[in-house]
């Protein structure tokens, strides 16, 4: 097994945006008026009643029973007219000419206005009204009337204020509860792109939906491409993931990919995914439109080699033997230190190392005693378990040649005495086998260079 050197960068993908396609706390159930006790109400700052915003800036809320009013559902619900008309909004995101439906609860309120009116309508960012969806006019003494109906919305694609909104004046009146929106469910992959550990296995591919979905719904899904063999390298259960029927606010449905989780030594391999049509118009994919993001419909995910590997990474410090507090000004030496560990769970084979290290084009290669204490060593070897040796008359080698090196090989010059600007690249092969283990096996090379 041929064993390459490389520093790995690991990089977190930015995630999916949420987008709402449902009123979401539509029952008013995440909040309870006084607390525990009696039944009662309570008038809140709207920013403490979670989803919703209010004209006003306050929301008023009942308890089930307070005053013989029982909650259409659950245990609380809203009345419009807190101390002054209300109007009542969630921010949603809305395709131009899709079917919009609804249904909200409506009551009538004793001692206010006769009849009392609800009207949920869409209006832009700062409430300006385009499309009024529907009128609910209830008279005092009537049961909770159910206004249920859909429309074509006849807006831009974008996320609009869908709101509730009453014409009645006064602190009373105007109960509202189980307020719900039917717009097909926003669909897309978590992230463009995610990664694990092979024999973590985790952090796989997930699909986020946005909104209510009526019935069960599968996403087909696709391996598109990918370095990845399908069995050897990662198994699929199934083609599809099932939706079930329910309300979601960025709920994460994980892909049935299993990664298997081998012992062989071999590169970081990928997997590339794409979503198939839903089964139903329940679900559809997200919209460009509604965040300025762009839909996550494919993505990639990379399997990290962890048994072969090795992890290499390099620092610079001044040279000051005596400890005189110099600063790295031109004309100044600095020692570069290349760490290299084994992290994998395997040993790397015999004599395979090679590593080879571009020398900036601001900094000259030092061909002479390191540490100018003697005896010469061009280069220094410190070794921490790693199982290797090195000889620094055979396992160093210079390219004066722009293009990297591929093996020893290709690094045959021979530096000048002292400085030297013509190396371009220094290589080291240390020999035998690079252990594993724990804490991970390591070595060190350092050398000296000069800045211009």
């Amino acid at each position: 097994m041929a064993t390459a050197i490389a520093v790995t960068l690991l990089a977190h993908a930015q995630s999916a945006a949420a987008q709402q396609r449902e009123f979401y706390n539509g029952g008013f159930e995440q909040n309870d008026p006084q607390g525990a006790g009696a039944p009662t109400f309570q008038i809140f700052d709207d920013f403490v009643v979670p989803e919703w915003t209010d004209a006003t800036g306050k929301i008023e809320l009942w308890d089930s029973g307070f005053q013989g009013v029982i909650a259409y559902e659950g245990n609380v619900f809203a009345e419009m007219n807190a101390n002054s008309p209300g109007t009542l909004h969630q921010d949603v995101c809305l395709l131009a000419g899709e079917t919009i439906g609804w249904t909200f609860a409506h009551r009538a309120r004793n001692g206010g206005p006769d009849p009392q009116i609800a009207i949920l309508e869409i209006a832009t960012s700062t409430g300006a009204i385009f499309q009024t969806l529907a009128t609910q006019s209830t008279t005092i003494g009537q049961p909770w009337q159910v206004n249920t109906g859909s429309t074509t919305y006849t807006g831009a694609t974008g996320t609009q204020r869908v709101q509730f909104r009453t014409t009645n004046p006064g602190s009373y009146g105007n109960f509202i509860d189980d307020l719900r929106l039917d717009i097909a469910a926003f669909a897309q992959f978590s992230a463009a792109s995610s990664s694990d550990m092979e024999a973590g296995g985790g952090n796989i591919p997930t699909i986020i939906l946005d909104g209510r979905v009526e019935f069960s719904t599968t996403i087909p899904f696709t391996i598109t491409g990918g370095t990845a063999t399908l069995t050897d390298d990662f198994t699929v259960s199934s083609g599809v993931v099932t939706i079930p029927a329910g309300l979601y606010k960025a709920q994460a449905f994980p892909l049935p990919i299993t990664i298997v989780d081998d012992t062989v030594g071999e590169p970081d391999e990928t997997i590339e995914i794409a979503l198939g049509t839903p089964s139903s118009g329940e679900v559809v994919f997200a919209h460009t439109a509604c965040d300025g993001t762009v839909p996550q419909v494919t993505t990639i995910y990379t399997i990290i080699n962890d048994d072969g590997r090795i992890e290499a990474n390099k620092s610079v410090e001044i040279y000051d033997p005596t400890l005189s507090g110099l600063y790295a000004v031109p004309g100044s030496d600095m020692i570069y230190t290349i760490d290299v560990i084994n992290s994998g769970l395997l040993d790397i084979d015999n004599d395979t190392i090679f590593l080879s290290d571009e020398l900036p084009s601001e900094v000259i290669f030092y061909n002479g005693d390191i540490d100018d204490s003697g005896p010469v060593n061009v280069v220094d070897f410190v070794d921490s378990g790693s199982g290797l040796t090195f000889d620094e008359a055979f396992d160093v080698g210079y390219s004066k040649a722009a293009a990297k090196p591929a093996n020893m090989g290709d690094c045959g010059d021979t530096p000048a005495a002292g400085y030297d600007p013509t190396i371009r690249h220094i290589c080291f092969a240390p020999k035998g086998i690079f252990l594993f283990g724990d804490p991970n096996p390591e070595f060190a090379v350092k050398f000296r260079v000069k800045i211009k």
